[in-house]
Parts: C-alpha cells; sequence; structure tokens
C-alpha cells in the first residue's frame, strides 16, 4: 500500500484509536482460538515421544518446576511478561543480561518467550562441521515464504510470510541471495525485507552473532513504521524478535523471546500475545524443517 505524506500524517493523527479499534475486532473475534498460554496447563503432549527432550536436558536448565514438566511434557514452554523483559527461559545464563538489554530497548508493553527441544538429526549431529550448517540454515530467509501459523482471530491456518529476502540497503532494496557462509563470523549483520500477511512490507535489521561455541543468536528489529492497513500499529523499532540456537548434546535448543512497543488496551494483552506466541512457534517449525532438509543433503 502507497502512503501519501499527507494521508500518512492524517493516519499517525487518528492511528492509536484506529489501531485499537481494529485490534479489538481482531482479538474479540467469535472465532477467537484457545489462548496458547494455557499450554502449561494442557494435557499430554501431541508430539511423538522419540521428539520429546529428556530429563537429562531439562536438568542442565534453570527452569522452574512447572516449566520443567510443561518441558518435559510437550518439548517447550511458554512465558508471558509486561514491560520487564523475561529470561527465565533462556538456555544460556550467561547471555541473560544481554537479551535483557536488548529486549529493553524497543521499551516493550508486553512480551514473550519461547524454549523448544528437537532433537538433532543423526547424520547432522555426527558431521564435523554441523555447527556452520546449522549457522547456514538459520540465514535462509527466502524458505520462510509460505509458512503458515494459527491464527487465532480467524481460528484457521494462513501464511505467515508471503516474501522474504535479504536487500543490499534500506533505499534501493535490491533482493539478495540467501548467504552460503563458508566460516561462522562472530557477528555479522544486514537487512531484511518481509512480506507479511497481516502487515504489509516490512525492513528489519538482522544482526547474527556467534558469541561462543554451540550457540547462535538471531536479532530482528523492525526499522520502519508496521501499518495495519491505513493503522499505524507499531513504530521504527519498536519490535525485536531473537533466536537462540544451543547445541546440547544430541538435542538443539530453540529460544526464542519477543518484545514490542504497542497501545496497550485493556484486557487484550494476553491475547496480544497468543498472536506473537503462534508466530514464534511457526518460526520453531520452520527451523526444524530447514534441519530435515539440510540431513536429506547430507551423504
Amino acid at each position: 500500500m502507497i502512503h501519501t505524506t499527507a494521508s500518512k500524517a492524517q493516519a499517525l493523527k487518528n492511528g492509536r484509536l484506529l489501531a485499537i479499534a481494529l485490534t479489538c475486532f481482531l482479538l474479540l473475534a467469535p472465532s477467537l482460538a484457545a489462548d496458547l498460554s494455557a499450554q502449561n496447563r494442557a494435557g499430554p503432549s501431541t508430539r511423538p515421544a522419540y521428539l520429546l527432550p529428556d530429563a537429562a536436558l531439562a536438568d542442565s536448565l534453570s527452569l522452574s518446576a512447572s516449566n520443567r514438566d510443561s518441558f518435559l511434557r510437550t518439548g517447550q514452554v511458554m512465558v508471558l511478561y509486561d514491560d520487564q523483559p523475561s529470561t527465565v527461559l533462556s538456555p544460556n545464563p550467561g547471555r541473560n543480561k544481554a537479551i535483557y538489554q536488548d529486549m529493553k530497548k524497543v521499551g516493550p508493553s508486553l512480551g514473550m518467550e519461547l524454549l523448544a527441544a528437537y532433537p538433532m538429526p543423526k547424520k547432522l549431529a555426527q558431521a564435523s562441521n554441523r555447527e556452520l550448517l546449522i549457522y547456514t540454515q538459520l540465514q535462509q530467509f527466502k524458505s520462510m515464504e509460505g509458512i503458515t501459523y494459527w491464527s487465532a482471530s480467524r481460528a484457521e491456518n494462513r501464511v505467515f510470510y508471503i516474501r522474504s529476502s535479504l536487500v543490499d540497503n534500506p533505499s534501493q532494496r535490491r533482493p539478495l541471495q540467501d548467504p552460503v557462509p563458508k566460516s561462522i563470523e562472530a557477528v555479522k549483520t544486514a537487512w531484511l525485507l518481509q512480506e507479511d500477511s497481516s502487515f504489509g512490507n516490512n525492513l528489519y535489521s538482522m544482526r547474527i552473532q556467534a558469541p561462543e561455541p554451540g550457540y547462535l543468536e538471531l536479532d530482528l528489529l523492525n526499522w520502519e513504521q508496521i501499518w495495519y492497513g491505513i493503522a499505524p500499529v507499531l513504530g521504527p523499532q519498536g519490535l525485536i524478535c531473537k533466536i537462540s540456537i544451543s547445541m546440547r548434546g544430541q538435542y538443539l535448543l530453540f529460544y526464542g523471546n519477543t518484545a514490542i512497543n504497542a497501545a496497550r488496551v485493556f484486557g487484550l494483552d494476553e491475547k496480544a500475545r497468543t498472536s506473537y506466541t503462534n508466530r514464534m512457534l511457526a518460526l520453531f517449525w520452520w527451523f526444524c524443517g530447514r534441519l530435515e532438509i539440510q540431513e536429506s543433503q547430507l551423504p
């Protein structure tokens, strides 16, 4: 959608009220799905047993008793937070301070954490360059096109990203091929342009870093206003999505933390987080799919 300067000014003037109205419509629709935050209290996992983590992995993490139980039972656990970012699910306590500071920079009004485990495919686990292969798969942004997530407002699976590509710079935005790196860089930055089925085209600054062996961390920070139709819903640098991958023996730990600075709507915060939780889960399963594709390509 193209906005003229005048229309943008008018939209920004009235945007807060319109954004709240749209949020109420989306989040209070009669077809709203059950809140995913209830998963910690849900019944047995639908995952096959071979995809679930073992007790040794759970014991290596600093999880509360209830979070440990959910992690073992379902293979994942979630935590919701408000203006103070949470890192209680982080599998790498040495990174907690840096993660907290990154999330705090957006001035969050709400956020969520996800910790999920996935058994490393056999050939990948035995590969001498497995960390480089995982590093490469984490940057296959083009393959995000067409992945789906559960839309709470529509009670149906919905396409997440229509288009997804690295671009050369914020001005010209010429698409780039996904990288096939020959080595792991300590810190790498780039620009990512994604067309979201709900929020249109959005430019993100991307940073991927490897602060220590067996641990990778990817950050996406929105660089421009995010719109829902004509409503501005998130300002520049008002959303950060952090994904970390920890290699623990035969398992990979996927940790996601999303913080947003959005208008507060009484009674709707938890349901707003549900949408972001669904999206983070979609990214987790996208990454698991990339691991299986990598596995199929190994001799």
